[in-house]
């Protein structure tokens, strides 16, 4: 009965604040966003590199500003280059495997990382990327700059809500 009572007092909250549940959490400077791990030489702790917002803010951060699948209308994106951050921590393979928190995951060609300039948005028209806004981190592809890449090959390639980056 109190199980009962107890969630049935979450739920009432729950309504009468649905905001509460839209509200966009701050990530701070130190607070993990992301691991990556596989074939890296530069690690914090447990064969995995644990990269928090300060070091992604010390890459040099670029801009892409793109249309692609979610919208035709061109939207300015910031962040690190994807292959930048895959130097910081000595990555040695061929292929990343992208994770999302929602365990979507897509394989990218370390080729494509260094042809095409794509960057790890961590801003979208210049407001920081939450779990809530496809954050924290986000790949974004250049697709108006480079036609050959605009078809579901490459949009199915980015993704949003990065959780893991697995160096294979």
């Amino acid at each position: 009965m109190f199980n009962c009572l107890t969630i049935r007092n979450v739920l009432i909250l729950l309504m009468l604040f649905p905001s509460y549940l839209l509200a966009e959490t701050a990530i701070s400077e130190k607070e993990v966003l992301i691991e990556i791990k596989g074939k890296i030489s530069v690690t914090t702790q447990d064969n995995l590199a644990l990269i928090d917002r300060k070091t992604i803010n010390a890459l040099p951060q670029h801009q892409i500003t793109t249309t692609n699948h979610i919208t035709s209308i061109p939207i300015t994106y910031r962040g690190p280059l994807f292959r930048d951050l895959l130097r910081k921590v000595g990555a040695k393979g061929s292929s990343v495997l992208v994770i999302a928190w929602d365990d979507y995951m897509a394989e990218i060609e370390m080729s494509d990382l260094k042809k095409y300039d794509v960057i790890l948005a961590t801003h979208e028209n210049g407001q920081q990327l939450t779990l809530d806004t496809r954050g924290p981190l986000f790949v974004v592809f250049p697709f108006s700059d480079h036609p050959d890449i605009r078809n579901d090959l490459y949009y199915n390639k980015s993704v949003w809500q990065i959780r893991t980056i697995e160096v294979q």
